[in-house]
């Protein structure tokens, strides 16, 4: 590489350091706070409650994405210079607001349309509260869907991770207290609701005043026809991803019921613990990409480097995951809730794509690629379309849970494809490491869960895993690492004593 790109390299790395660490710090003390709000409601709240929130959350999914216009994106991607990208902040602004605007009258106004059309009566009074959430987000802490939560991205084109990731906390911490505070009051699935929305709002706030955002309410002509050729694509893939997320619940909601809804819903949401770490570093990875792509030798080693821990992460998931589901749903949820140990089995092979392969859309965005990022996000939707009510009819919600397994495997399949042809990625050297360590420890796993004994014995059998899964990936395909390991050890025992 010339000097110029060492010195870019060498920015890149420590920003990126930096913004992992803190990135995977809040997403890992996040995950925690959400997985311990999980286990007290699954005590407090009946399966229902959580097949309620969940079929209304799918409805209130899709005007929250059309309000969309991938103003993040844009301003991530952006290289304008401060006149041209102010422009662009406050056109993509101006535009969101507009349509969370129109969406939530709609929403609120089709309410009671919508409830009877779906034969769920208890989803009009659920979406007129969910309409406020079309102005922050229905995807959680880490995403960035509504217009209030643009000033997230501002921090991060400016790669200035830690003000941008810290808010998640106050989204979870204020979720977690209202959350709560209403389920001890008997409120059932309002204590969902009004939590979610709580948390959200937190998080909105606390944005706008470490971002120092004062957008202006305009549409700047010139840059909008340059913004709408860039985000269409992106718009378009992610109203396609509102379906690939949601159809498995519409056809379980649909057709097994609130309660079985609810069962799948806890193995779904569990399963995707692991993905949120993901989502949170692929704010880190979108703008490190988006800096990277003028050299691409550079961009061709950080996505393989990224790629291939990312597919070990997603391995050693999958991996202790499978292999002790079954105690871990009966010991931290109860028995009556061990129908979701084989759904959630199912749905970490998911999660191993999902995760393994996750920052291929970000690298896809980078390149300036939306529409291939289209093609994969098409591809994921069909092949649960196509499998997802066969499969439910065949074998109950494992089957789905088979459905959406194939539709991930899909989705990773179509973009490695055209990653492979842009950046010359050899995968065979990336998957086997993850593939070889994840086939040791799942049999060790499911040999030990028959004979786990309380929260400490699930604790130790899961320590015990991760360590063998790691002791393999490191004997087998880091070596080099391995011994520099090794000596490490060696030194710190020599000083201790």
């Amino acid at each position: 590489m010339n000097p110029s790109a060492q010195a870019l390299a060498r920015q890149l790395k420590e920003r990126a350091v930096k913004g992992i660490g803190v990135a995977v710090g809040v997403a890992g003390l996040s995950r925690l706070l959400f997985f311990l709000q999980q286990l007290l409601l699954a005590r407090l709240l009946p399966e229902e409650a959580f097949g309620q929130y969940a079929f209304a959350m799918m409805v209130a999914g899709l005007p929250a994405l059309l309000v969309n216009l991938r103003g993040a994106e844009a301003v991530i991607q952006s290289d304008d210079n401060d006149c041209r990208f102010h422009d662009l902040v406050d056109t993509a602004f101006t535009l969101q607001l507009i349509l969370a605007f129109v969406m939530a009258l709609l929403l609120v106004a089709g309410r009671g349309l919508l409830a009877a059309l779906l034969g769920k009566p208890y989803l009009a009074p659920l979406l007129a509260a969910m309409s406020l959430l079309l102005f922050t987000s229905t995807g959680g802490p880490s995403a960035n869907t509504g217009p209030l939560m643009l000033p997230a991205a501002l921090l991060e084109r400016r790669l200035e991770f830690v003000p941008a990731r810290l808010p998640e906390l106050a989204n979870v911490i204020v979720n977690l207290a209202v959350s709560l505070a209403l389920a001890l009051l008997g409120q059932g699935v309002w204590s969902l609701i009004w939590g979610f929305a709580a948390g959200s709002f937190a998080q909105a706030l606390l944005l706008w005043k470490l971002a120092h955002f004062q957008p202006r309410l305009r549409v700047s002509r010139p840059v909008l026809r340059r913004y709408l050729g860039f985000s269409w694509p992106l718009y378009l893939s992610y109203i396609l991803s509102w379906g690939y997320l949601n159809a498995d619940y519409f056809f379980v909601g649909r057709w097994k019921g609130e309660a079985s809804l609810g069962i799948y819903y806890m193995a779904f949401t569990i399963s995707q613990l692991p993905l949120q770490a993901r989502f949170i570093l692929s704010r880190v990875a979108l703008p490190a990409f988006a800096r990277a792509r003028q050299e691409p030798a550079l961009l061709q080693r950080a996505y393989a480097l990224t790629t291939r821990y990312a597919l070990a992460a997603a391995g050693l998931a999958a991996g202790v995951g499978i292999g002790l589901a079954e105690p871990a749903v009966r010991l931290l949820l109860g028995e009556r809730w061990l129908a979701a140990a084989p759904v959630l089995q199912i749905l970490l092979l998911s999660t191993f794509f999902r995760l393994g392969f996750g920052f291929n859309g970000e690298l896809l965005i980078s390149l300036g690629r939306t529409d291939a990022f289209l093609g994969a996000t098409a591809a994921a939707l069909g092949t649960l379309l196509a499998l997802g009510p066969a499969f439910l009819r065949l074998w109950d919600i494992p089957g789905m849970a088979w459905a959406v397994t194939a539709s991930s495997l899909a989705s990773a399949a179509v973009s490695c494809i055209i990653i492979a042809r842009e950046l010359k990625i050899a995968y065979a050297g990336l998957i086997a490491p993850a593939l070889v360590c994840t086939l040791l420890t799942v049999p060790m796993g499911l040999l030990t869960a028959p004979r786990i004994q309380g929260i400490m014995g699930l604790i130790g059998a899961g320590a015990g895993l991760v360590v063998l899964y790691c002791a393999a990936f490191l004997a087998l395909f880091e070596r080099r690492a391995a011994r520099r390991l090794w000596a490490y050890l060696g030194r710190s025992h020599r000083n201790a004593s």
